[in-house]
């Protein structure tokens, strides 16, 4: 007997498979700057990701004088997975994001306080330099504070939503 609540399989791959399709083309074009070829497949956690590597593998080859060869790597890397991904998504093994789930907007509030935020010091750091000659580029150095602070914000709204799924659940469950 079979249920409700059990996954059905992924459909079978189709006739395409081992075929060139314009996703592919497009993906491969797009994936020779990195991670814009996951974004049009719809892999945008996954696309900024491999774009924010190539960019600290470019910073660690120049200025760390790390081994180039991790800048290749990378670049090839993005390269043959947006090819794959597109693969996937074209015999049905993966969705993609960009067509079936379109994106929904932020709720109230979500993202305004942090983008408010950024403008607010953005403008401020700007009437800094340019009414009161203070040297901005002093405030560059402290460029990782505003990824710890982004990080923060974003844990603490996850660990918030986690907490609120566990009390719906609570709130649902039979006694």
């Amino acid at each position: 007997m079979s249920t409700e609540s059990e996954q059905t399989p992924p459909p079978p791959p189709t006739s395409t498979q081992g075929s060139l399709t314009t996703r592919h083309v497009i993906s491969v074009i797009l994936a020779l700057f990195p991670g814009l070829g996951h974004i049009y497949n719809g892999l945008y956690q996954r696309g900024i990701v491999l774009f924010l590597l190539a960019v600290g593998s470019i910073y660690l080859a120049t200025e760390e004088g790390v081994m180039g060869m991790v800048v290749a790597f990378v670049w090839l890397f993005n390269i043959i997975d947006a090819y794959r991904q597109a693969s996937l998504i074209e015999r049905g093994f993966a969705t993609d994001l960009g067509l079936q789930d379109a994106p929904k907007p932020p709720a109230n509030g979500q993202l305004g306080l942090l983008a408010g935020a950024g403008l607010f010091i953005i403008g401020f750091l700007a009437l800094l330099d340019y009414t009161f000659g203070y040297d901005i580029d002093r405030v560059w150095e402290y460029w990782p504070l505003g990824l710890l602070a982004a990080g923060a914000w974003l844990m603490i709204g996850a660990y918030r939503q986690w907490l609120r799924n566990r009390d719906e659940a609570k709130a649902a469950a039979p006694d």
